[in-house]
């Protein structure tokens, strides 16, 4: 799963998104530059069947902040192709 986390880290940070250093198997990446707030992007995501977890549920992070479990290679490129789409998406307004 290691691999994976540098993987996902890799990608949302060539696509601009925050990731915070650390040591957990989880990714904490802050989306506001794109989308509006957390709970925005997951309502999107969710309609891909992606899901992540709202930073709003954790002491502090707001609804700036998701995390992200490390799945099989595949699933997280369908990931960061779901995430570029709705990117896009959403410059597009």
């Amino acid at each position: 799963m290691l691999r994976e986390r540098e993987y996902l880290a890799a990608q949302l940070k060539e696509l601009g998104f925050l990731v915070i250093n650390s040591e957990a198997n989880c990714l904490l990446v802050e989306v506001d530059r794109y989308f509006r707030s957390s709970t925005e992007l997951i309502k999107k995501l969710n309609k891909f069947e992606a899901n992540v977890v709202d930073g709003k549920w954790f002491p502090n992070l707001g609804n700036r902040f998701i995390r992200i479990s490390p799945s099989h290679h595949e699933i997280n490129q369908r990931f960061i192709e779901i995430l570029k789409n709705l990117i896009s998406k959403n410059r597009n307004r």
